[in-house]
């Protein structure tokens, strides 16, 4: 694990540590989804079934809209508002630097596996105070490899989506705080997982097909490894088909636990084959001594 510091500036003699200079900010960004509009049809008989997923500035997945049934043009809640407050499809943000990106991908979801529609990213600072109704046209990903969405990338369509901000200012105590040399503002702890073994081998017959994930203090998940096939010492490299790392936002004081489980991959419904938790301020201060570390699972497993 492995941890990025915010940047420095001088401030007259001293450094002082800042996440932004901008004064509208930290706050909370309110996102309601409202409709999709001319989006990609991935099916040959009928109607995709679209929905959205929410990425943080930092990669994490924290938020996924109802699918629509059978429609190029999603509809989740009306332009006017009435419904937003029995909508579901919100959710809302806490910004505390302009830098980086958020990230809406569209979906088509699917009975074995739900597949690409397309994507924008929208730079933070254009989101910061920003209130009221704005479209979106989705595009490819940079790294895109789906062939149909290469293909439409013109014609992917749009969501539109309204925003609300609300400026949380920093209060007297907080702001004496920042001006001191030794306040430090949230930086962000790196999670890999490397390998996991003599893991428990839930099969009756043949081998357990094991994959990690990683769960944030607040529940929410940073990371999940892909599935290595019939084995109880599974090794997740770079060359893994699949996320094995993950980022999470500390503030300076927090606790809680990060929490590893190891589930065993199966058709109908995986099966949890252990999970260990460790503090947060463990993980933060290992991570500015060592890059690696093992902790035991529960029940005998092994986890790094």
């Amino acid at each position: 694990m492995t941890m990025r510091q915010p940047r420095t500036i001088n401030a007259g003699n001293r450094k002082r540590t800042m996440m932004s200079a901008r004064t509208d900010i930290p706050g909370t960004l309110f996102m309601s989804f409202l409709h999709g509009r001319g989006l990609l049809n991935r099916i040959t008989f009928g109607c995709s079934d679209p929905y959205v997923k929410v990425f943080d500035p930092l990669g994490n997945q924290i938020f996924a809209t109802e699918h629509c049934s059978s429609t190029q043009n999603p509809q989740w809640a009306s332009e006017d508002g009435k419904d937003d407050a029995k909508s579901k499809n919100k959710t809302s943000l806490r910004l505390y630097e302009e830098e980086g990106a958020i990230r809406l991908e569209a979906w088509d979801k699917n009975a074995l596996s739900d597949a690409p529609l397309g994507q924008v990213q929208i730079p933070v600072r254009e989101l910061i105070g920003c209130n009221g109704v704005r479209s979106f046209q989705l595009a490819p990903a940079p790294d895109e490899e789906d062939e149909m969405v290469r293909a439409n990338k013109n014609s992917l369509g749009t969501l539109t989506l309204r925003f609300a901000y609300r400026e949380e200012p920093l209060t007297t105590q907080k702001a004496e705080q920042v001006e001191s040399p030794d306040y430090r503002l949230p930086t962000i702890l790196n999670v890999r997982v490397a390998a996991a073994m003599n893991l428990l081998n839930r099969e009756k017959t043949g081998t357990s097909d094991p994959y990690v994930k990683v769960l944030a203090p607040d529940g929410a998940t940073i990371l999940q490894t892909p599935t290595m096939r019939s084995t109880l010492n599974p090794q997740y490299t770079e060359r893994s088909n699949g996320d094995i790392s993950g980022k999470v936002r500390v503030k300076h004081g927090s606790v809680g636990n990060l929490t590893f489980q190891v589930w065993d991959s199966n058709a109908i419904s995986d099966d949890l084959m252990g999970e260990v938790q460790v503090p947060l301020t463990t993980a933060v201060e290992f991570s500015q001594r060592a890059h690696n570390a093992s902790a035991d699972v529960q029940h005998g497993p092994r986890v790094s």
